[in-house]
């Protein structure tokens, strides 16, 4: 079952409807997460009390921030409420700007299989070489457009979260669907292997060619210490 919600629309949406939607295992959700939405509600506790399902977005509403600020700090909120359901095991979202860099709304993406996010990530990129969407992480603080064929800066980013330790694909590959707007972290570790930033231990009788990295070889990745390639 693939729902889309919009729970800003005309009706509105409960969180505790979504919660019903994602009790099953088969059950994925994109959720229209609108800024114009919010602003409209902001001051309506009726109606964003039902869209988070309690009273927990008073505290960014009633925070001294800009409003983009609070938009994000309330995705973050809404991402880690559907992240708490049981069967939902991976949250992403798309930020969508439009051609003057406003933000419009957020797509998030809900799912407990990682197969669903592969299928949405490449759906998006689809999009996104159309030339009629822009895509931002949705981290606070200075938005940055992403490129999806642009592995470098999430590659930084998955060093700074390994840096000194070692990970099983399976660990990475998690990461990169969860944080990154990859489907698996093999752009990424090519680039850090390229800088002599990892280390990649294979499966004995299981050769491989630099630069590559099957998941059935790989038995774990070795992170340099930070301090290890200064």
């Amino acid at each position: 079952l693939f729902v889309f919600i919009d729970p800003f629309g005309a009706t509105g949406v409960p969180f505790a409807t979504v919660s019903d939607v994602l009790e099953s295992r088969c059950s994925e959700v994109l959720i229209n997460f609108d800024a114009d939405g919010i602003a409209r509600n902001l001051r309506n506790d009726h109606v964003l009390d039902e869209v988070f399902g309690d009273k927990s977005w008073h505290a960014v509403r009633d925070a001294p921030l800009p409003f983009e600020i609070q938009c994000r700090r309330l995705l973050l909120l809404y991402k880690e409420k559907l992240k708490g359901q049981p069967n939902v095991r991976h949250v992403f979202s798309f930020e969508m700007r439009g051609s003057t860099g406003l933000l419009n709304y957020n797509l998030v993406f809900a799912t407990g299989h990682p197969r669903g996010l592969e299928k949405m990530k490449e759906a998006m990129k689809a999009m996104d070489q159309t030339g009629e969407y822009s895509f931002t992480d949705a981290d606070i603080g200075q938005p940055r457009l992403f490129r999806f064929d642009d592995p470098e800066e999430f590659a930084e980013k998955m060093y700074k979260e390994f840096a000194g330790a070692r990970a099983s694909y399976n660990q990475l590959n998690n990461y990169a669907l969860d944080e990154t707007p990859f489907r698996n972290p093999k752009k990424m570790l090519k680039f850090l292997e390229d800088k002599g930033r990892i280390q990649v231990q294979t499966v004995p009788g299981r050769p491989r060619k630099k630069g590559t990295f099957s998941e059935d070889a790989i038995q774990q990745v070795i992170f340099q210490p930070p301090d290890a390639h200064a």
